[in-house]
């Protein structure tokens, strides 16, 4: 009996080792695997495959606002709906032919740039979009109305190839292999000037472009912002015999030039690079003569200075410090339950007074300084190099305004009303209202708020005045010129004024305010450089200099 038991004994134990290794192995080998890496303060990635939400995000690797995007709204919300939200991610430099077919399926807004999310029909282009619809989309989906991944007639999303956005690119851009005979630098190189706007240079489609075009030519790529290199800018369209007053993105090579994201593409790009491959270009613009093209952006804008006093006066009606007192008085009307017709009245007595107090500041700070300059030569140069050097403080100022803008803060703007001048405003709106004579109300109102605004507004108003003293070709037309600038000024009062007499509300202002703001410090900006260089080469003009 002990034999048989010994033996069952070690069958059993045989058997239990068996046992323990089968159940052991997929264990050792899941943990031999290599975990999927993850972002910052995400779980591992859970199945995912009865999500709500299904889309496809596009990046490039180069692209700051694609991060931005990542980093501060995608991944969080994978991190709050771990199974309920699924992403895919396409690196759009590894999968160009693909992103080509969705090009032509989707509608795009260019001037919104990258990251591009596809969620069922719905496309999300750029930060802004990604901020103020992203989470709101999703939450539907989860509540019950699903979205599916984006369905393309006639594209197999098996085309795609996925990636990582955290990775750093999924091989070596800088290898020579046939898909990247650009790095193999056999060629001579092809020198080319890119001309981008202020805010990410990495971040728009011709960008995308420009990648496969590398890949393909031994390109020398250099980039310029525009707003800085104005003067270069208008040199090189005098070289290519196109519009001076071309936009951005835009792409010189040679003696030729393409402008805009319609124009900036592979296919119609390859063929004159090709021509090119053989004997490569030059860098052309190291023939640029950089005083040369400072003096012609002058008389450039001596020949424009008239209609740039107009458009300095359009968009100074639109600046942040007016505009907010505008939508209050807007929402103050509506309070007072002030309608139709006497919107209409109170608004033409409010603008009056807003024009008249201007105009008549403007007229003396220009007589003054007409008198004094033509006096005492060496003051007018003081004011000049005073005015110049506040322009470029304002040009400053008004740029970093305009990234908070971009990034949705536009309570904290270096250029805007102190606290206490606004309260005042605001208290003068209000017993300006309730004065006896409701529409002489206004009209004072106005007066009074405009000296107030002064502060801000006078920014831009006392700057051009300064200006238009040194324009011959103003000089005798100073009060008429006075007169358009302000007419310019309260033009966007007016408008304001009869979309509140057709319903418009404080809110829907408030709204168009926020998403206009960044283009409208940008514009205050430009102006601000723009004077700032016509002032310095007064300046140098006048020492025998320039």
């Amino acid at each position: 009996m002990r034999p048989s038991r010994n033996r069952a004994f070690t069958y059993a134990l045989i058997l239990a080792l068996v046992a323990f290794f089968v159940t052991l192995t997929p264990r050792l080998a899941q943990a031999r695997l290599p975990q999927q890496e993850v972002g910052p303060g995400i779980a591992p990635t859970p199945d995912r495959s009865g999500a709500f939400a299904k889309g496809w995000f596009f990046y490039r690797d180069e692209c700051g606002n694609c991060k931005h995007v990542l980093e501060n709204i995608i991944y969080p919300m994978l991190e709050q709906y771990p199974w309920q939200v699924d992403w895919q991610y396409y690196n759009i430099d590894d999968n160009f032919a693909a992103w080509k077919q969705i090009e032509k399926h989707f509608t795009f807004d260019p001037s919104h740039g990258l990251p591009v999310s596809i969620l069922g029909d719905t496309i999300l282009v750029g930060i802004q979009q990604h901020e103020s619809q992203l989470e709101n989309l999703v939450q539907n989906a989860i509540s019950g109305n699903h979205i599916d991944f984006p369905i393309i007639p006639g594209f197999d999303p098996s085309e795609l190839i996925s990636s990582d956005p955290r990775q750093n690119g999924s091989g070596n851009p800088e290898l020579c292999s046939e898909e990247n005979l650009g790095a193999c630098a056999f060629d001579p190189p092809i020198h080319m000037a890119y001309f981008f706007t202020a805010g990410c240079d990495n971040c728009g489609f011709a960008e995308i472009e420009i990648a496969q075009l590398e890949k393909k030519f031994n390109l020398e790529i250099e980039k310029f912002n525009h707003a800085e290199s104005a003067a270069l800018a208008l040199w090189m369209a005098e070289h290519t015999n196109i519009d001076p007053n071309f936009g951005s993105p835009a792409v010189f090579i040679g003696d030729h030039a393409w402008i805009g994201n319609d124009e900036i593409k592979l296919e119609k790009m390859e063929p004159v690079l090709e021509a090119m491959r053989h004997e490569g270009s030059p860098r052309f613009w190291d023939e640029y003569n950089a005083s040369e093209g400072q003096s012609k952006l002058i008389e450039k804008f001596k020949d424009l200075g008239k209609v740039g006093l107009l458009l300095a006066g359009l968009i100074d009606g639109l600046n942040p410090c007016a505009f907010a007192t505008i939508i209050f008085f807007v929402s103050y009307l509506t309070i007072s339950n002030r309608k139709g017709k006497e919107i209409l009245i109170t608004g033409a007595m409010f603008t009056l007074g807003v024009f008249l107090a201007y105009f008549l500041v403007g007229i003396g700070f220009y007589k003054v300084l007409e008198k004094l300059t033509a006096i005492v030569k060496p003051i007018g140069l003081i004011i000049n190099i005073i005015t110049a050097v506040l322009c470029l403080i304002f040009a400053y100022l008004s740029i970093k305004d305009f990234f908070k803008a971009r990034a949705g803060d536009t309570a904290d703007m270096a250029l805007n009303l102190p606290e206490g001048i606004r309260r005042r405003i605001n208290k003068t709106i209000r017993e300006g209202s309730r004065a006896s004579r409701y529409y002489w109300g206004a009209f004072v109102t106005g007066l009074l708020i405009s000296l107030l605004e002064f502060a801000c507004t006078g920014q831009m108003y006392l700057p051009m005045i300064t200006s238009m003293i040194s324009m011959e070709s103003m000089r005798g037309q100073g009060i008429l010129w006075l007169g358009l600038y302000n007419l310019m000024f309260i033009i966007p009062l007016v408008i304001v004024f009869v979309l509140a007499y057709f319903g418009t509300t404080s809110k829907q202002l408030t709204d168009f305010f926020k998403k206009h703001a960044a283009a409208v410090k940008l514009g205050l900006a430009l102006i601000y450089i723009a004077l700032a260089i016509f002032l310095i080469v007064d300046i140098l003009q006048r020492f025998g200099i320039a």
